[in-house]
């Protein structure tokens, strides 16, 4: 992709809320999990601004005990299985806030070993039929759920697609 395409799309993903803010747009912050605890996890599963969803990070982890932490999440060793579980987070959290997958316009994965490219792609593709949303794949250290290799942040804008 054209680094100034990356550029601009990547801008949008956090300088839109704020513009968005600064003009009266009302935004919902979402919660979809309330046995989150909040000293660990101080922000939103999701904010909708208008017509637009920004999702916040989400990995792989199987779902642990009410209040348990970030650290001790479970994160399966096989890259396919977290990639399913991810991105059937992220389809929870867009579809409880009354989006579609189809409506997803912008898809950023933050990965741990970028050779799991193509392990990712194999299961990230089942989920966009007749559209693929603009995407960014970039490389990082490590994350905050140990043992992860993916981080997915979406933004969807309703209807973006027919």
């Amino acid at each position: 992709m054209n680094p100034t395409i990356r550029l601009v799309l990547f801008a949008a993903a956090f300088v839109l809320p704020t513009l968005l803010m600064a003009a009266g747009v009302p935004n919902r912050f979402v919660t979809l999990d309330p046995s989150k605890e909040r000293a660990q996890a101080p922000f939103s599963d999701a904010v909708i601004a208008g017509d637009t969803l920004y999702v916040s990070g989400v990995v792989g982890a199987e779902p642990g005990a009410p209040g348990s932490g970030f650290s001790e999440a479970k994160v399966p060793a096989d890259p396919s299985a977290e990639t399913r579980l991810a991105m059937e987070e992220i389809r929870r959290i867009v579809e409880s806030a009354g989006f579609r997958m189809q409506d997803i316009a912008v898809v950023q994965v933050f990965c741990t070993d970028v050779s799991l490219f193509g392990a990712f792609n194999s299961v990230y593709g089942t989920y966009f039929h007749d559209h693929y949303p603009a995407r960014a794949f970039l490389g990082v250290s490590k994350f905050i759920v140990g043992g992860a290799h993916f981080e997915i942040m979406v933004t969807a804008v309703r209807h973006a697609t027919q």
